[in-house]
């Protein structure tokens, strides 16, 4: 009996403690996560600009009117990366994301902060901006916008 009460303390701890990581560790948990997606979304976004470079140089240094990046597959890429890519001007921009991941992402990726006086940025969260996917000025290092 003494042992049966022993093992359902340890199992009552065990599961505390796992619960205490969970609650207190969850900042470290949302960080490594939008690391993590700022690095993949960084890497599909270099493959895709290869990709255009080439397309680009086969074309006679520009892109075609109507360019659409289903273009670039099967002959510059074996298939678009997963999500919704757009291309504004000189950026190719992460969309469909929801705006809270889209800021952190974004928040990973680059220092720059948007606040209630930029134009062309959307409030995701209190005090959380994320500039639209068609902000005239829209910086090169933004990996991900949004679409109001």
């Amino acid at each position: 009996m003494f042992s049966l009460i022993i093992s359902i303390i340890a199992i009552a701890l065990v599961v505390a403690l796992a619960g205490a990581s969970l609650y207190y560790g969850g900042a470290s948990f949302t960080e490594s996560s939008s690391k993590a997606n700022a690095a993949q979304y960084m890497n599909e976004a270099s493959q895709i600009a290869g990709s255009i470079s080439v397309y680009k140089n086969d074309e006679g240094g520009v892109l075609p009117s109507g360019f659409a990046l289903n273009d670039l597959t099967p002959s510059y890429l074996v298939e678009i990366p997963s999500g919704e890519w757009a291309v504004n001007g000189s950026n190719i921009v992460r969309t469909g994301v929801s705006g809270l991941e889209c800021f952190n992402v974004n928040q990973t990726a680059t220092n720059i902060e948007y606040g209630s006086g930029d134009t062309d940025v959307t409030e995701v969260d209190p005090g959380k901006y994320v500039p639209n996917c068609d902000k005239a000025d829209l910086p090169t290092e933004v990996i991900c916008c949004f679409t109001p």
